[in-house]
């Protein structure tokens, strides 16, 4: 792995202790790099993610040249939960289903935007991909920061990141902050479900199966 000066953090996420020393030593600096427009790379059960603050469109700006990604493409969304998700798009009582039952799910939800939301996160869509990681660590820094961008931790075109190694060999010190947990529990990326109508359509299978998807969809 490429030896870099950027901040990195190695992390239990199955250790409490290694947990709490996360909060209370970690996560303020990681506040600030986001705040400040910085980029962190952070941990969730599918892939490695690339986040950054997504009211920031200089950093969303940033985020698109460190992936060498189209301008045109959508970037997923982390959140915490629904609340966050009422905030960035319109729901309806199918939605609403779908991420209750489903959000701990490998899924990523799309739904229409709301107006406010940057064109850099929706691409030549009116969609907005959802995505609620399970994963203690990074689940801490959305309930303290709110949403960040969830686009894979990897050059555009280039292998999944399920682990934290090939995403430093390839952004190096363009990225303030890494966060490694270890392997991801699924190592592929998320199903994308579009719920932005009146039935639920799979446009990429993936880490949750058909079957997993049925099954959560009925509530067990």
């Amino acid at each position: 792995m490429t030896k870099i000066n950027s901040k990195m953090i190695y992390i239990s996420e199955g250790e409490p202790k290694e947990l709490s020393n996360f909060l209370e030593h970690d996560l303020p600096d990681c506040m600030k790099i986001l705040t400040n427009g910085g980029v962190i790379i952070f941990p969730t059960e599918t892939l490695y993610g690339l986040g950054v603050d997504i009211k920031n469109d200089t950093a969303l700006e940033k985020l698109l040249r460190l992936k060498n990604r189209p301008a045109n493409m959508p970037i997923a969304v982390a959140l915490s939960g629904l609340e966050q998700a009422r905030a960035l798009v319109e729901l309806t009582e199918l939605s609403m289903k779908v991420i209750q039952q489903c959000m701990l799910k490998p899924v990523t939800i799309l739904l229409p935007a709301k107006n406010h939301v940057s064109i850099k996160l929706t691409g030549t869509s009116n969609l907005l991909g959802l995505r609620f990681p399970d994963n203690k660590v990074t689940a801490a820094i959305l309930d303290h920061f709110g949403p960040i961008t969830a686009t894979s931790a990897n050059l555009h075109r280039t292998s999944d990141p399920t682990t934290i190694e090939p995403a430093v060999d390839q952004f190096g010190d363009n990225v303030d902050m890494y966060i490694d947990t270890g392997p991801c529990r699924f190592g592929k990326p998320s199903t994308v479900l579009d719920v932005s109508g009146e039935t639920i359509k799979i446009i990429r299978d993936g880490a949750c199966t058909r079957a997993e998807l049925e099954d959560c969809l009925r509530g067990n």
